[in-house]
């Protein structure tokens, strides 16, 4: 390796949103006190998905949905990308683990973005119904023409 070139090293993201959450015996639910029923429902902040979890000079990744299609029985994750960096920078997606079931993520099709390309809406589709909480996604980011690994970059999101 000469001067100028960088080791890429996997980056592994942990996001843990059941840290700190009180578990509730819904069995119960009759007697909860309105404090009880108040941290159950939540507030606004507990709603929606927003895990940015690449945000640098190159590259803008952030998971931007999750959702249950109940007709195809597929589970969908949207992620939105931004190509920030002068090249042609290729997304490929490397892993994806649902609820402990791992999919085979060769069938994902990469995602070319151009240079300086504004952000690009992308969804994963696999089947998989009654979301209980675990993701891990894995996602290098590849230079489009010399096709060098940029970065690695590992994904594991806990959300119940």
């Amino acid at each position: 390796m000469n001067g100028k070139e960088k080791e890429i090293k996997q980056k592994i993201v942990n996001i843990d949103r059941t840290k700190d959450k009180k578990i509730f015996d819904t069995k119960m639910m009759d007697s909860w006190s309105d404090e009880d029923w108040a941290e159950w429902v939540g507030t606004e902040k507990d709603y929606g998905i927003n895990v940015v979890f690449e945000d640098d000079e190159e590259i803008y990744l952030q998971l931007s949905s999750l959702a249950d299609d109940e007709v195809t029985s597929e589970f969908i994750l949207g992620f939105i990308v931004k190509n920030r960096a002068n090249h042609n920078l290729k997304i490929q997606w490397t892993r994806l683990l649902v609820d402990h079931i791992e999919f085979d993520s060769s069938g994902f099709e990469d995602c070319l973005l151009k240079s300086n390309q504004a952000a690009v809406d992308i969804e994963l589709r696999v089947n998989h119904q009654n979301f209980k909480g675990q993701i891990v996604v894995g996602v290098q980011v590849i230079d489009a023409v010399s096709l060098k690994l940029m970065k690695d970059i590992v994904l594991d999101y806990k959300l119940f």
